[in-house]
């Protein structure tokens, strides 16, 4: 009898086990479905580079003809011009493993322990004793922006929560191991890629005084040309003299064909297709009844919908 007992628990458990693994490898192909039909409406948007999150959690791409990154999440979706990024940190826990600033921001100071140097630059190391010997819940990468209503956005690359079949934070060395180490490589890869792009820019920014300067120079080579012309209409300058003065300014002027390019947006996009009665709840200070709302339309975790309210309101 006790066997037969034990034995029956043994199938029960494995049952459930396999019904519970069905479940979220369901939920993870819909996530999947749901990332790809919203990454397919961007506008204006075709991607150089991209990255699929742990889980179909997330799409992490670059437009570097355009110069702009798509962040995706379900219905949710950030795309950013270059020139709005700030910074970029991977944290663990909510301890800061790698942060990477804009130099027109701090100007190389040092943040913390961190230098605002070279991309990859990695706090204390991502390997060790220490961190085997400890479980986690959470790896992030959190970009800051330029832009007043919009902060900041966070790619959580690895969540135990909704990554895991347990939903518990998990040992590096456990059997589930592989999925943070495959969260923190993405955060690691999403991080060196943002830090490349800042550099670039603070160089785009700094030479940009020189390129005005270039255009200044060549727009006042066409005027004193049409001068010229002036003069030799009236008769006041012969043909050979028109021409003697317009080789000496075209010498001595820049004339680099300095063409403008189309600019970049300056706002970056935030849509996430927000339900109204979600939106009127925040409108009315409603913040609470705002997360539960999102939570039950986006099918996402208290703190993702906490985080989305938070942002919005």
């Amino acid at each position: 009898m006790f066997w037969t007992i034990i034995i029956t628990a043994a199938v029960i458990g494995l049952i459930a086990g396999i019904v519970q693994s069905n479940s979220h490898s369901e939920a993870v192909q819909k996530q999947g479905e749901q990332n790809s039909e919203t990454f397919a409406k961007l506008e204006n948007f075709n991607a150089t580079k991209k990255i699929n999150g742990v889980e179909n959690s997330y799409i992490f791409a670059i437009d570097q003809n355009r110069k702009k990154v798509a962040f995706i999440k379900k219905h949710f979706k950030e795309v950013i011009p270059f020139e709005q990024i700030i910074s970029v940190e991977i944290l663990e826990d909510n301890t800061i493993l790698h942060q990477k600033s804009s130099l027109r921001t701090i100007g190389g100071a040092v943040v913390g322990n961190v230098v605002a140097g070279g991309a990859g630059m990695i706090v204390g190391g991502l390997s060790g004793e220490t961190k085997q010997n400890k479980k986690v819940s959470k790896v992030q990468v959190k970009v800051k922006l330029r832009n007043i209503n919009h902060p900041s956005f966070t790619i959580d690359c690895f969540n135990c929560k909704t990554m895991t079949i347990e939903g518990k934070p998990i040992r590096p060395d456990s059997l589930q191991g592989g999925i943070y180490k495959q969260g923190l490589n993405d955060a690691q890869k999403i991080a060196d890629t943002i830090s490349v792009i800042i550099d670039a820019t603070d160089k785009e920014q700094k030479n940009a005084p020189d390129i005005a300067k270039q255009k200044a120079v060549t727009g006042s080579v066409a005027d004193e040309l049409g001068k010229l012309a002036d003069l030799k209409a009236k008769g006041i300058l012969t043909d050979e003299e028109f021409n003697t003065q317009k080789q000496v300014l075209l010498r001595n002027g820049i004339q680099n064909d300095v063409k403008d390019t189309e600019p970049n947006e300056t706002e970056s996009v935030y849509e996430d297709e927000i339900p109204q009665n979600v939106r009127d709840a925040v409108a009315n200070g409603q913040k609470i009844l705002a997360v539960k709302l999102y939570m039950d339309y986006a099918g996402c975790s208290l703190a993702e919908a906490t985080n989305l309210i938070n942002e919005i309101s």
